[in-house]
Formats: C-alpha cells, sequence, structure tokens
C-alpha cells in the first residue's frame, strides 16, 4: 500500500533534549541541611533522592552548584527511568470524571455539572469517593518506568534502538488499513536517514494495582460493597490519570510542552501534539507485541507481568507507545473503502 504523505517532521529541531540525558538523580545523602533545601525544588524521590528534567535552566543550575559528580545518575535512555512520578493527588488530578464516576460508578449525565449545580446525587457519590480516596491515600502506590527509543521505519514495522546502537534492540510490525492510502503506525516515524540521524518514540508503563484486589476483598468481606468496587474503579482510573500525567511530561522533555492554557478536557480528548497507542486497541490490536514492552522495560521490576492471554497483572495498569508526530490520529486498522 501507498504511504500516506505525512509531513517529514526535522526531530532534531524540535526535540531538542534528546541525546542529552533525560533526567539527573541527585543522591542528596551526604549534603548539608542547606545544601539539600537548595534542591528542594527538585522533584523528590525520597528525603536524599532529587530528580531533574534536563532543561537549560535545570541544567545551568547543575553546574553552577559544583557538586560531586559521583552524587548524580544520569539517565540517558540506555536503561529505563523508574518510578519518578508525581504525588497520588497530583495524579489523581488528571483522572477523567466521565470515566470514574460515570463509566464505573453509572452516575447518569454530565457528572462535574451535576456538582457544580449542587445536584444531591453527585454531591453524595462525591462525598462517598472521597472517603475511599482518603483511605487508599494511605496505601495506594503509582509507579511507572519508562524509556525513548531511537526509532526507524521499515515498511510497516517501526525498529527501535539503543542511543547509537546500529542493531535493534526490538522490531514492532504493525497491521496496516485495507484501503488506499490506509494507515499504519509506522507511517508516524521517519525512515533510516543516511546521515544516521533517527526518529524517536517513547515507551511507558504505569501501575496503580499493588495492593488493590486485597484492599477490595477486605472491604467486601466487611460488607463495605460500595468501597470493595469503587476501590477498584479508582485504581482503574489512577493508572489512566498516570498515563496521561507521564505522556504530559514526555511532551516536555521531548521540547513542546503543552500550552499554558490547556484544559484537562482538552487533554483527555488528545488535544495535544502526538498520540499514544495501547496494544489490544484498534490501530494495534495484536496483544502479543505487548511481549516487546516487557523485553525492552523490564515492568516486572515495577510489579506488572503480562499473563499467559498477554493482559497486564495488577489489571490497574497502562502500557503504551508514545509518537510525537503532530499528524498522528487514532484509527482503526479494520477500516476498509
Amino acid at each position: 500500500m501507498k504511504r500516506r504523505p505525512f509531513k517529514q517532521v526535522d526531530v532534531f529541531t524540535s526535540v531538542p533534549y534528546l541525546g542529552n540525558p533525560l533526567a539527573v538523580v541527585l543522591d542528596a545523602s551526604d549534603l548539608t541541611d542547606a545544601q539539600i533545601q537548595h534542591f528542594a525544588h527538585w522533584t523528590h524521590l525520597s528525603e536524599t533522592t532529587f530528580v531533574l528534567p534536563p532543561t537549560p535552566a535545570g541544567l545551568a543550575e547543575l553546574a553552577a552548584s559544583h557538586l560531586d559528580p559521583d552524587l548524580l545518575r544520569l539517565c540517558v535512555g540506555t536503561e529505563p527511568v523508574e518510578d519518578i512520578l508525581a504525588t497520588l493527588a497530583e495524579i489523581w488530578g488528571y483522572i477523567n470524571p466521565h470515566m470514574l464516576y460515570g463509566r464505573h460508578l453509572g452516575f447518569r449525565g454530565h457528572f462535574e455539572q451535576a456538582l457544580r449545580e449542587r445536584d444531591e446525587k453527585a454531591l453524595a457519590l462525591h462525598h462517598d469517593v472521597e472517603e475511599v480516596k482518603r483511605k487508599a491515600a494511605q496505601w495506594m502506590r503509582v509507579r511507572g518506568v519508562w524509556q525513548f527509543f531511537e526509532a526507524e521505519r521499515h515498511g510497516n514495522s517501526i525498529a527501535l534502538f539503543e542511543p547509537g546502537a546500529s542493531l535493534p534492540a526490538h522490531i514492532f510490525t504493525f497491521e496496516r488499513q485495507r484501503k488506499k492510502d490506509g494507515l499504519c503506525l509506522s507511517d508516524y516515524v521517519l525512515d533510516p536517514d543516511p546521515s544516521g540521524r533517527r526518529d524517536h518514540i517513547a515507551l511507558f508503563v504505569v501501575t496503580a494495582g499493588e495492593g488493590v484486589r486485597e484492599a477490595s476483598e477486605e472491604a467486601k468481606q466487611a460488607g463495605r460493597f460500595f468501597e470493595a468496587h469503587c476501590l477498584q474503579a479508582l485504581a482503574i482510573e489512577t493508572a489512566e490519570a498516570a498515563a496521561e500525567w507521564l505522556h504530559r511530561r514526555l511532551r516536555e522533555e521531548w521540547g513542546f510542552p503543552d500550552p499554558p492554557g490547556m484544559t484537562m478536557q482538552q487533554r483527555f480528548t488528545a488535544r495535544y501534539r502526538g498520540k499514544r497507542y495501547s496494544f489490544g486497541y484498534p490501530a494495534c490490536p495484536n496483544l502479543d507485541d505487548q511481549q516487546g514492552i516487557w523485553k525492552l522495560l523490564r515492568p516486572e521490576e515495577i510489579g506488572v507481568r503480562l499473563t499467559d492471554g498477554m493482559m497486564m497483572e495488577p489489571e490497574a495498569s497502562v502500557s503504551a507507545l508514545v509518537f510525537h508526530h503532530p499528524d498522528c490520529a487514532y484509527f482503526s486498522v479494520e477500516a476498509t473503502d
């Protein structure tokens, strides 16, 4: 099939940070209190471990600090980056209310509008969910692993490379729509460049499912049936929210952050540059391809495994391939003329 004529994006102009460290991790256990306070605005992994995305301002600050290089670990894409996620409260800010309150908890109508109008049912449901969240906040944990890969298109396949490698770390082969100018995910990646420059995509897995099944079963056995159901729904939507949060962060690291005025509703409807795609969905329906993500990212290390049917366990997990091409669209490979 003829490839759809997408604009050839110069990723080395639009993606300024690739080739630089994707994150700088600082071990502050041997620093003074004053030095630790200096880096308090960095993202905290723990009380003495901080992470800084390598923006020009951040790297300039790091250089000016004259820290011992042995205290720093650079995440440059040769290893997956794990567990550098926001607080649970921030992740919950990315939950889609329609999915949580409507799809999972059965609220009919526009939940947010009903809440603004002080609808009694909406207020009661919101109160009950907030109580479940208050309890869950004491133990629920969001974990993630992700990595950027160099990428080349070869027909309907995408070859992924570690930085500077000559042999691919993995090759994904996708289906193409069986119609004139039918789409294929490989269309969103550049062909090999004679100069050796490559395109890039990102892979990630996030989860919020640790301990959820046990907590839900405990609530069920105690007769707290709403809590039992809500916990599982909350975990699923927390994982989806983590995927939304992480995708936003990846766009920032790629060098095209969302406009300051972008709303959550615009994020929920993917009104940003690029798209993320998950195996088992219409654009890439082959669940067996999940094995490629597990080979590259080793999500078992954050507690997510694949079942014999290639489903994720725990259920409250999301895996995805992230593309930056501005022409990305959601589509079904089953579409025909």
